[in-house]
């Protein structure tokens, strides 16, 4: 592995551990004092991908890889609460993905940069 690979996986991991920190927002709207983090939400919705793939008969460990990824964007565009929906123009999550993985090599930015 190249320094500019290692130093864009390096890159793309801090930017990841960011989900931990950020809070989801709709629940600070609604009353919650301690919302989950965008990480603890992924986590979530990837074990719940897994097991009804599984009860569907589809491939759970593709429906996990999706689940856990499927907010990733949220470190650069934030957790946009519904309310805020109407006011700005949504982002094209795939473009920003492909924007976090840039530096990464091709075999690590294809499963997460591909709709």
């Amino acid at each position: 592995m190249t320094h500019t690979a290692a130093s864009g996986i390096a890159a793309f991991t801090f930017e990841m551990g960011v989900l931990k920190r950020l809070r989801r927002s709709g629940w600070w709207q609604v009353g919650v004092r301690d919302p989950e983090s965008v990480a603890e939400h992924s986590l979530r919705v990837a074990q719940l991908a897994a097991l009804l793939a599984a009860e569907e008969g589809a491939d759970p460990a593709r429906a996990a890889y999706l689940a856990l990824w499927h907010d990733s964007q949220e470190t650069r565009i934030t957790d946009l609460p519904h309310t805020a929906r109407p006011y700005v123009t949504k982002p094209d999550n795939v473009a920003v993905t492909r924007d976090q993985v840039a530096p990464c090599r091709p075999p690590l930015r294809r499963p997460l940069s591909t709709p």
